[in-house]
């Protein structure tokens, strides 16, 4: 699981910088202040930087992250805001909040240290970026979204995914998110084009979408799904048929999404042919000592799918 906490240092200072001089005028009180100063990193806070270097910020997102501020007590909680869920997911559709109640909350909770104990320490380093979670539905597609989960580079921390409580799941989701922002941070301190036209050119078959991708969307792929893999392994005497073979079929994804990034190598970035040699290397260390006859039957899976999107 390759990640760099300087570069989320740099990120967070930088926040920081921007502002804590804001928050000091916005709050002259100083036990006031002290309370809103240990959020300065919490998902609202932020959401409310963002904001504010809009040319024309909404005055109402402005106050009620504030409010947040003020009133928020937990560093990592499940949270029932709307100010930390875009309302309208990458793929154009709506998502709707959902209220968690406090059995779901303790379970959640209770969950998570569980994992925390059971997975390597890496595991929880690695998700520590993650700060917030809030639930949500796509109406009449709750059956596709067993696995959903989102995050966007706003609301930094924050993430959603559907209310599906199962442990795997929940390892499965916040892996996902967490991964996705420190990708992020490779690309945005990279210091040249992370990978060379690499969001542009949406003409890359990926192992996971039914539509063509730009190929910095298929490196995203491989470094979460990747990551995934390798965490969902970690439970494979535990796990029902079903879930093993979702397991196998990541890996496979994975194998794929690795031979085409292989195939265009050359566009990739100093700092990206570094992180994918490293991705590459954890991933196989893993994939190559699980089952043959799954590694293959899935993998064939992917190359079949991958021939009908190409027709």
């Amino acid at each position: 699981m390759p990640f760099d906490n300087k570069l989320r240092q740099t990120f967070e200072e930088t926040h920081i910088e921007f502002i804590r001089p804001i928050l000091r005028k916005a709050f002259l009180d100083n036990q006031v202040f002290n309370n809103v100063n240990n959020n300065i990193l919490s998902p609202f806070c932020f959401f409310l930087a963002n904001e504010l270097k809009k040319n024309d910020p909404c005055r109402n997102i402005i106050s009620d992250c504030l409010d947040k501020l003020v009133s928020q007590k937990s560093e990592f909680i499940i949270n029932d805001s709307y100010l930390l869920v875009e309302p309208i997911e990458t793929r154009g559709e709506k998502l709707e909040l959902l209220k968690s109640n406090i059995d779901e909350e303790k379970f959640f909770r209770e969950t998570l240290t569980d994992l925390k104990i059971k997975l390597p320490p890496e595991w929880t380093r690695l998700i520590s970026i993650i700060k917030s979670i809030s639930f949500v539905e796509i109406l009449g597609k709750e059956d596709l979204l067993n696995h959903f989960s989102g995050s966007d580079t706003y609301r930094w921390g924050a993430m959603h995914m559907y209310k599906n409580l199962n442990p795997l799941n929940i390892a499965e989701c916040i892996t996902h998110e967490a991964s996705h922002h420190w990708l992020n941070l490779y690309e945005l301190y990279s210091t040249s084009e992370f990978i060379s036209n690499g969001w542009d050119d949406e003409s890359f078959i990926s192992p996971w979408r039914k539509d063509k991708r730009p190929l910095m969307g298929i490196y995203h792929g491989i470094y979460v799904f990747s990551n995934v893999f390798n965490v969902l392994n970690y439970f494979g005497n535990q796990c029902s048929k079903e879930e093993l073979n979702r397991i196998n079929r990541i890996g496979a994804q994975v194998k794929r999404g690795i031979e085409i990034m292989e195939s265009h190598e050359s566009r990739l970035s100093k700092e990206a042919h570094e992180v994918f040699y490293k991705i590459k290397k954890t991933f196989l260390n893993v994939y190559e000592n699980t089952n043959n006859d799954l590694r293959l039957m899935h993998y064939d899976d992917i190359l079949k799918e991958e021939h009908i999107k190409n027709k």
